[in-house]
């Protein structure tokens, strides 16, 4: 299932079921908000549609963004010829849409990408609003583009950046300029020791490739091990798993009015 709810067929861009849309039923993957439809719509969403994209529908997500790639989705994991994908970035690769906006909490919109042969970026944080996202954790949360190459991802990215009065955590700036043609010559380029090492060979192989032409640019590459990267990669997925519980967590309100508690039910994340 690649869309939860499909908008214009002549859309050219999709946004997760995180990310707000008037009208439209926003899930954020789960059962819990089956019903719910937005006043509003995301800054992010808004400022494509005054730059002239339509939105073709909302993709199908993991449980609140919380897991791999999908497979949480109360609606059913999306899949390609029997293995687990990404929905936005399996409707990237087959040419159905230009491109999709992903809230990236823990890397699944990145690892979508990588599985479907398509490019995706996560932005600097605070670059792109996220006002009208609905949020897991909101320190880690950025949106990205997923898109079929880097023209593309420059080009929506630069669509959606820029200042908003209505995110606290938005950065000054009014605009971004991005690039596709940068002089990498004098840059230093770290690969991550642990991580290529652990990577299967063809993956290995891509990197070397990359690493080459690269090089053959003028920049300078170097294999960097990061002694605590293991330990730190441990406490994040920690933290992960265990913000959303104490997020949603059951709780007892009591109710002023008639003195009885009410009761709202706790999410578990397994």
């Amino acid at each position: 299932m690649f869309y939860i709810n499909e908008i214009n067929a002549a859309g050219k861009i999709a946004v997760d079921d995180t990310i707000l849309v008037k009208g439209t039923p926003a899930t954020a993957g789960s059962k819990m908000l089956e019903n719910f439809k937005p006043l509003f719509s995301a800054e992010a969403v808004e400022r494509l549609e005054k730059a002239g994209y339509e939105i073709a529908g909302k993709t199908n997500v993991g449980e609140f963004g919380l897991d791999l790639m999908g497979e949480t989705s109360y609606f059913g994991a999306a899949t390609v010829n029997g293995n687990l994908a990404g929905a936005a970035a399996a409707l990237v690769a087959e040419g159905k849409i230009k491109g999709a906006l992903n809230v990236d909490l823990n890397g699944a919109p990145r690892r979508a990408a990588a599985v479907s042969g398509v490019d995706f970026i996560k932005p600097t944080y605070g670059t792109v609003s996220r006002y009208g996202t609905i949020a897991c954790a909101c320190s880690g949360e950025q949106i990205g583009v997923t898109a079929a190459n880097a023209d593309d991802a420059k080009e929506i990215l630069s669509a959606i950046a820029g200042h908003d009065s209505k995110d606290g955590t938005s950065l000054p700036e009014e605009k971004y300029e991005y690039s596709v043609s940068e002089n990498v010559s004098a840059m230093k380029i770290c690969i991550i020791k642990e991580l290529y090492e652990a990577a299967d060979a063809a993956v290995k192989a891509n990197i070397d490739a990359y690493a080459e032409s690269l090089k053959k640019l003028g920049a300078t590459l170097k294999q960097f091990l990061s002694i605590s990267f293991r330990r730190h990669r441990q406490h994040g997925r920690f933290l992960c798993q265990q913000k959303p519980p104490t997020i949603f967590q059951d709780l007892t309100v009591l109710n002023t009015a008639t003195e009885q508690p009410n009761i709202r039910t706790s999410m578990n994340f397994t």
